[in-house]
């Protein structure tokens, strides 16, 4: 991709979107036809719709896809018209049980990423493919490609989700020793924690520019595009030093791993 396009992509409310289409023809996912199973939509117990997908998975012997997005998100809508394609129906048809899960105006979710021991979404949509008996995330260290769904051409769509199952020995990771594994969670909380505090300021500003009634656009997109830097770099760490930590124990190297450090945001200086 373009680095412009990378710098403005998942959890889409942007500047560059903004100018040059309405945010409302971005999420109404009018470009294409989108299957009703695909629309991120609010419901009272999410938790009860991942069981269920599970368990449906469990029962046709498929793996389940848990796919986290808003229908504002130019991307997570991207995804959805994707998925509709009667192309991607077959594959879906025939490997996967799949729920979609609304993440609202930057809602609160760790409660079904870290059940699969994901920290939280990073971006929308974030696609999670599941092994239902285990619970086992076999796609942890590629999350983030589908936080560009948009951009991914169909065929790519074809290929990668028709060949996930042939994966899972690959995609599994190994136990960490507990003073690394302990050193990452501690520093994962507490990041996870700063990015969600972001999306508390953030969300109340995307809802109110949704509806035409945000003052302070400046404002928004500045402190959207040091989010945007923030939780995908951070999104990349986490997946780094959970490798390194892997190797560091296949190498019996007992040496302390280095926690990278970010910027404070605005709001967090004052």
């Amino acid at each position: 991709m373009q680095h412009q396009l990378v710098v403005f992509q998942p959890l889409k409310k942007c500047l560059v979107l903004c100018l040059i289409i309405l945010l409302g023809a971005c999420a109404s996912g009018e470009h294409a036809k989108v299957l009703d199973q695909y629309r991120y939509e609010p419901v009272d117990n999410m938790m009860q719709q991942v069981d269920s997908a599970l368990n449906n998975a469990r029962t046709d012997g498929k793996l389940a896809m848990i796919v986290l997005g808003a229908q504002w998100c130019h991307d997570s809508v991207g995804l959805a018209e994707q998925f509709s394609s009667d192309g991607m129906q077959t594959v879906l048809e025939e490997h996967y049980v799949t729920v979609f899960i609304d993440v609202g105006y930057l809602e609160d979710r760790r409660k079904i990423t870290q059940r699969f021991d994901y920290p939280t979404y990073f971006g929308t949509p974030t696609v999670l493919i599941v092994e239902p008996n285990t619970e086992t995330l076999l796609n942890h260290d590629e999350v983030s490609k589908w936080q560009s769904a948009d951009s991914v051409p169909a065929d790519e769509y074809i290929r990668y989700f028709s060949n996930v199952r042939g994966k899972q020995k690959s995609q599994s990771t190994s136990k960490q020793s507990q003073k690394l594994n302990e050193q990452i969670t501690a520093f994962e909380r507490q990041q996870v924690q700063r990015l969600y505090n972001a999306y508390a300021v953030l969300g109340p500003q995307l809802k109110a520019d949704e509806a035409g009634k945000l003052e302070n656009k400046d404002g928004f997109y500045k402190n959207w595009k040091s989010v945007y830097r923030f939780r995908s770099q951070l999104q990349a760490d986490l997946v780094s030093l959970k490798n390194m930590a892997k190797k560091k124990k296949q190498d019996k190297d007992k040496s302390r791993l280095v926690l990278p450090t970010y910027t404070a945001f605005e709001w967090e200086t004052k």
